[in-house]
């Protein structure tokens, strides 16, 4: 592979050596005459002079003559090497021009880049391969100016192959300024152009995603000031890009950690976020990007859910009349407290309770005014135990209430008490007579190996001796 230039290039040289080897010749001829003349002459004076001067003129002669033959064989090999090297060593198309812009030499390259020969480009103008590009630099649009500048020129332009194919390129040019020539390397920068845009087509992509994010962006440097953020950050925040950038974070930075915290907006309310950080390479620096996803709403909804369920909970527990625990709890709750009392060898009493003549004085009053005294018992029963204690609706008139570590004596002493605040309760149905209720009480405690139904039965039992004995009465009989 070498590298193609004009033909007379080669001629040239050869008449070079032509001319010095004809000039050369006549002046061997003439020495030649000149040393039989100085032979003859100082043979006359000392032969043995003769011979030494004779000697020396063919010897300087002939060193002469093969010094210059030596360094122009020397100097073709070193360009040879030179053109080789050009050739081979790169898959960019190298071409000398004149200043009248026409190619004088170009490497093989041109083939494969261009699909011309390069005998086809030799003394033809460079606008064969390409035209200048409007962004072009101007030392390529002017290229006999070029041999006059110093260094190496970067330009673009849009090349054209023979079978009329474009190019992008990029012309590198610098000088030569022995003989004020130029030299242009052409390189083919398709997939350059290719890469550009598919960089520019993801960095748009990116940008869409982040400006289009619903989570808040912010990019937050080592010093911990605020370098950018997206549109979803200023939502969440309430300020503005102008206001944030350029200040500092005030937030705790946790790396590579989901952290939910609250922060606070600029209209003073605060927002629940869900924080994440990470660190990057953004512009050549390490920085941290920070995420924050607005939970607000979700924690809200999650804290009506939790008080909806709440409220699920005791509306399916307890008695609607009487805000009571109902029939299902009192037995969960009861057998619990069984298990407890046996596990730790506490003591354990329930007391059963009903109204005396309830059923009388609904007859009598209605049952508006008998669902008043069942809101009065109960209130009265909620004031008199502790709040370890449950007291629950068993069912119509009837009450039950659980005493957890509490002996039968004891809990018939909470019955008493009970017993007479309700019955100095007064109540005024329709009649406006004041009119007061009594309630009888059985008490039992549990025995242990106890079923809970033979436990309710007992307290039921005693309830119902108290009743037999003229109601308003406590009963305890272990």
């Amino acid at each position: 592979m070498k590298l193609v230039g004009r033909r007379k290039t080669k001629e040239w040289r050869d008449v070079v050596l032509a001319t010095i080897l004809s000039i050369t010749f006549p002046f061997f001829t003439v020495s030649v005459h000149l040393s039989e003349r100085l032979y003859e002459y100082f043979s006359e004076i000392s032969p043995l002079v003769t011979e030494y001067v004779v000697n020396f003129i063919f010897l300087y002669l002939a060193g002469l003559l093969y010094i210059t033959y030596h360094r122009w064989k020397r100097a073709e090999k070193k360009q040879q090497e030179m053109e080789d090297i050009i050739s081979n060593i790169s898959p960019d198309t190298l071409i000398v021009v004149d200043k009248e812009k026409n190619i004088i030499m170009c490497n093989p390259s041109i083939q494969r880049m261009f699909g011309y020969d390069p005998d086809e480009v030799i003394d033809k103008k460079t606008d064969l391969l390409y035209f200048q590009e409007q962004s072009e630099t101007e030392e390529l649009q002017e290229t006999d100016e070029i041999p006059e500048q110093e260094g190496y020129h970067i330009g673009f332009a849009q090349g054209e192959r023979k079978d009329g194919g474009k190019i992008p390129l990029e012309i590198i040019t610098g000088n030569l300024s022995t003989k004020n020539n130029a030299v242009l390397l052409l390189r083919d920068i398709t997939d350059r152009r290719e890469a550009e845009k598919a960089l520019r087509s993801r960095e748009t992509s990116l940008r869409t995603i982040v400006e289009k994010s619903i989570d808040g962006i912010f990019i937050i440097d080592k010093e911990r000031i605020i370098r950018f953020l997206n549109p979803a950050a200023e939502l969440i925040t309430g300020f503005t890009k102008d206001e944030l950038v350029g200040n500092p974070f005030d937030y705790q930075l946790s790396l590579d950690k989901t952290v939910e915290m609250n922060i606070r907006r600029k209209n003073k309310e605060s927002a629940t976020v869900e924080m994440h950080v990470v660190e990057i390479d953004w512009e050549g620096e390490k920085v941290f990007l920070v995420t924050l996803h607005d939970i607000t709403e979700r924690k809200k909804m999650e804290i009506a859910l939790r008080k909806s369920e709440q409220r699920y909970r005791e509306l399916s527990v307890t008695d609607d009349l009487t805000g009571l625990y109902n029939l299902r709890y009192f037995y969960k709750q009861l057998s619990s407290e069984m298990e407890r009392s046996i596990r730790f060898n506490h003591s354990l009493s329930i007391l059963m309770l009903d109204i005396d003549n309830f059923k009388l004085y609904n007859d009598t009053h209605g049952h508006l005014e008998g669902d008043q005294v069942l809101v009065k018992l109960a209130k009265v029963i909620q004031r008199s135990i502790r709040t370890i204690d449950s007291a629950c609706r068993y069912g119509g008139e009837e009450f039950i209430v659980i005493l957890p570590e509490t002996a039968g004596i004891q809990g018939a002493s909470i019955a008493e008490r009970i017993r007479k605040e309700f019955k100095d309760e007064s109540f005024f149905p329709s009649t406006g007579e004041s009119v007061h209720v009594t309630v009888s009480i059985g008490v039992a405690q549990f025995k242990t190996g106890e079923e809970t139904e033979a436990l309710v039965k007992r307290a039921d039992d005693n309830m119902y001796r108290g009743k037999k004995q003229g109601k308003d009465l406590v009963i305890y009989e272990p």
